[in-house]
């Protein structure tokens, strides 16, 4: 049985990514005929997950910290969530692994696994955020899910299991460098020869067909089964949102596939060309960052982190809190005496200028006042000589570039045309050799004030 997978720090190994069953669970095979992968993996790096990906995508400095700095974080308590998903993945499992020995057992025995399975997890350590909420609703909705499931597919004959928790390796290019890994609660095979693809999901919310369409996670395991196997034609992506007792189809054209996994390759690509340089993997303020593990270290938010547990006592010698209040209440004024304003600007000035120096010193993207907190934005621009400031350097590249049969494009020393050319990626080495020359990058600080956005 897979626990369902919470994202955390990844252990100092080369398969850091893989799951804790796939590193070392030796347990033996259970249910004939079915393909329960559970041995040691030895896989060369890189070797990349859906979650991997994402992570990367929706935040490069928290991707840094899990997978390249590897921070060790204190082990946080179980969700409600996580500990419930986990529950009702375990006895799904159990029910097939019954029904591929011909055996399908009764909703009573199926009643039996669950509460066993609950009674033998549960800790009063699990965390439940819903307000009223007791163990006993959390296990009546566990449940439910698993019933409703139980009546609408019964007698479970819809489709040969081909593997449960079944672990997919795979190559997304032909050489073999870019390798993934994934899990599938639910491999199937139909009479008719379709192959199914099915995730369980006990979200609290049900999403719309368009949103599954476009979700890669699924889709992948797609590309690694057709690799995996010979003779793979028609293939259909199931995932059961099990508290809604609805379950959304999908479907992939090979060009869609194509399509991902050139998305994927040019991914990891970046992540790779990135290096183990922190100041290459910037933060990506969003929705999420309040619920990140990341927070006491992350320079966007470990100031506001540190704030949020301080007393009240200690906030008022805090100089940064003091200023960023300050700076609020500067701010309050100027729109009430807007006629009035030029001095207070000249404070709020002052006060801009002190954060940047405590920002460039502490290392922080974010300082966080009571109320109010100052997003410190770095930007490095890249310039290149102008006619009317820099007339005879523009005039040294306008004669470097003529002679060139990059001059058509290039003719009007655009500095939005030149920046394209020297940082795109396929940009011709005689090209970016003659823009070398001129080329230079000015960096710029710059802090906005706005209400905290931890406040609800």
């Amino acid at each position: 049985m897979r626990q369902a997978r919470a994202d955390g720090p990844p252990r100092s190994s080369a398969i850091a990514d893989v799951p804790r069953k796939a590193r070392g669970d030796r347990r033996a095979v259970r249910g004939s005929g079915l393909l329960m992968v559970n041995t040691l993996v030895n896989l060369p790096m890189p070797v990349y997950s859906h979650s991997r990906i994402e992570s990367f995508r929706h935040c490069p400095r928290k991707y840094f910290y899990r997978y390249i700095a590897k921070i060790e974080l204190p082990e946080q308590p179980e969700q409600i969530a996580t500990f419930l998903g986990s529950r009702v993945h375990a006895v799904l499992e159990h029910l097939y692994e019954r029904v591929a020995k011909g055996i399908v057992p009764s909703v009573e025995s199926l009643r039996e696994q669950f509460d066993q399975e609950w009674a033998s997890h549960w800790t009063p350590a699990v965390v439940i955020h819903d307000r009223g909420a007791t163990p006993d609703d959390c296990i009546s909705l566990g449940w439910r899910c698993i019933e409703k499931y139980y009546q609408r597919f019964h007698p479970f004959d819809q489709a040969t299991v081909i593997g449960l928790e079944q672990m997919i390796t795979f190559p997304l290019d032909e050489a073999g460098r870019f390798k993934m890994i994934g899990y599938i609660d639910r491999l199937t095979k139909t009479a008719d020869g379709c192959w199914q693809i099915h995730d369980y999901k006990t979200n609290s919310s049900l999403p719309t067909q368009a949103e599954k369409d476009d979700d890669p996670q699924l889709a992948y395991y797609e590309i690694g089964i057709r690799r995996m196997w010979k003779g793979v034609e028609h293939v259909e992506l199931i995932w059961h949102f099990l508290r809604f007792d609805h379950s959304i189809v999908s479907t992939r054209t090979p060009s869609q596939l194509d399509q991902l996994r050139a998305e994927a390759i040019a991914t990891i690509t970046d992540i790779e060309g990135r290096g183990d340089d922190t100041s290459r993997f910037p933060t990506h303020e969003g929705p999420l960052c309040s619920y990140c593990e990341y927070q006491q270290v992350c320079p966007a938010r470990k100031h506001l982190y540190q704030v949020r547990v301080m007393p009240e006592s200690d906030l008022a010698r805090e100089p940064a809190v003091a200023l960023v209040d300050r700076w609020a209440e500067l701010d309050s004024k100027r729109k009430l005496l807007q006629g009035e304003q030029g001095d207070i600007d000249g404070q709020i000035e002052e006060i801009r200028q002190a954060l940047l120096a405590i920002a460039q010193r502490d290392g922080l993207e974010l300082i966080a006042g009571r109320r109010t907190e100052v997003a410190i934005t770095v930007n490095d621009r890249v310039l290149f000589p102008r006619k009317g400031q820099e007339p005879e350097k523009a005039a040294e590249l306008e004669a470097a570039l003529r002679a060139t049969p990059w001059w058509p494009q290039l003719s009007s020393l655009n500095v939005g045309d030149l920046r394209t050319a020297w940082e795109s990626a396929e940009t011709n080495s005689e090209l970016r050799r003659i823009l070398e020359k001129f080329v230079w990058t000015d960096r710029e600080r710059s802090a906005r004030l706005r209400a905290r956005r931890d406040h609800k």
